[in-house]
């Protein structure tokens, strides 16, 4: 048998190649953390599931806040700030995917601010996604490297009962010691939904630890309370959130349609 393609007739090179493809197909893409909240209704501390952790969530308060299990989402209500906190199995990455959900549970006579949201603790540093209620409205927000970014129109919060997914990307770059934190609103994929990227010096990507806090200086009144499901954390976009790029399984039917074709097209030819 000759070992090299050179002989081989067209057709059967051609669909060689497209089986050489679908088969390889390699993969890189993991799910390194994971965590949506499907616990008993209750206190969140203590609780332990999801993946890629490496304790217990654990917490409290400086005041009447309380972070609950409600409807298999983590949710926080009461005053004051509240925290909850859970470490994660050392991740490092050069870069790396992270998504979350949030909704607006309740929202009834509030006057003064705070802000609810979810900490990535990495390479020394934060970043922060969630939503806030102040002077110029109640939209969603980030927090990066020490400054607020307003990720909505003011008042795009209208009602309660919504439910929105936050994508990030952050990458790391060893010579430059920047790292940069690109977002999406609920994205389809990795081109729409786009809202905003920041870079900032930082050390490194290695995640540590996923906090839920409540920013609350205790002079607001009314009550708020805010919900946060489907934590995620992933080498790839596919990992954490919507994709509508082929997976695997998808390229392999993609190449069974031609092969079948190819099969089609010649029976016919040698007729």
């Amino acid at each position: 048998m000759n070992g090299t393609l050179a002989g081989m007739n067209p057709v059967k090179k051609y669909a060689l190649f497209i089986c050489m493809a679908a088969c390889a197909a390699p993969s890189f893409a993991a799910l390194l953390v994971e965590e949506t909240f499907t616990y008993p209704a209750g206190s969140l501390y203590g609780k332990s599931g999801g993946s890629g952790f490496s304790q217990n969530w654990w917490g409290g308060s400086n005041g009447t806040g309380a972070w609950t299990v409600e409807n298999n989402a983590a949710k926080i209500s009461g005053n004051n700030d509240t925290w909850a906190i859970r470490n994660v199995s050392p991740v490092s990455e050069t870069g790396f995917y992270f998504s979350c959900e949030l909704g607006v549970d309740t929202l009834t006579g509030v006057t003064g601010s705070f802000r609810d949201v979810v900490i990535i603790s990495v390479g020394g540093g934060t970043f922060s996604t969630g939503v806030a209620f102040n002077t110029w409205g109640y939209g969603i927000q980030a927090s990066i490297a020490g400054q607020n970014y307003n990720l909505t129109a003011s008042q795009a919060i209208q009602s309660t009962g919504m439910t929105y997914t936050i994508v990030g990307h952050y990458t790391f770059s060893e010579s430059t010691g920047q790292a940069t934190l690109a977002l999406w609103l609920n994205p389809e994929d990795g081109t729409s939904g786009f809202i905003h990227e920041v870079s900032w010096t930082a050390t490194a990507a290695t995640v540590s630890r996923i906090t839920l806090q409540r920013y609350d200086n205790g002079s607001r009144s009314g009550i708020a309370s805010t919900t946060f499901d489907n934590i995620r954390i992933g080498t790839e976009w596919a990992d954490v959130a919507p994709t509508q790029v082929p997976e695997p399984g998808t390229w392999a039917a993609i190449a069974g349609g031609l092969l079948l074709g190819l099969a089609v097209w010649r029976r016919i030819r040698s007729r």
